[in-house]
Order: C-alpha cells, then structure tokens, then sequence
C-alpha cells in the first residue's frame, strides 16, 4: 500500500465520518423544528380555547 493508497483510505474515512456528523445534527435540528411546531400548534390551540372562555363570559 502506497502513501497515496493510505491518504485515500483515510480522507475517505474522513469524509464518511463528518458527512455522518452533519447528518446526525441534520436530524436533530430537524427534530428540535418538529417539536416546536408541535408546541406552537398546541399554543395556538390553547389560545382558542382561552378566547371561547372569554368570549362565554363576556355574553351578557
């Protein structure tokens, strides 16, 4: 095996492992937007619910 042969093998390692990385924060920054739209759609529903009680209590 050539120097060249090892400088391949290992800049191929290299980049296998940071594309992983990257893929891997991809997912979680993916994860961590769905959860927040999870928590803003349940704000905005407890947000009605909180303008139907005032609505109620506002009719004479």
């Amino acid at each position: 095996m050539t120097e060249f042969d090892k400088l391949g093998d290992f800049l191929h390692k290299f980049i296998l492992l940071v594309a992983e990385k990257e893929q891997e924060e991809n997912f979680l920054r993916g994860g961590m937007s769905l959860k927040y739209l999870e928590l803003q759609e349940e704000l905005e529903q407890m947000q009605d619910q909180l303008n139907q009680v005032e609505i109620r209590r506002s009719k004479p």
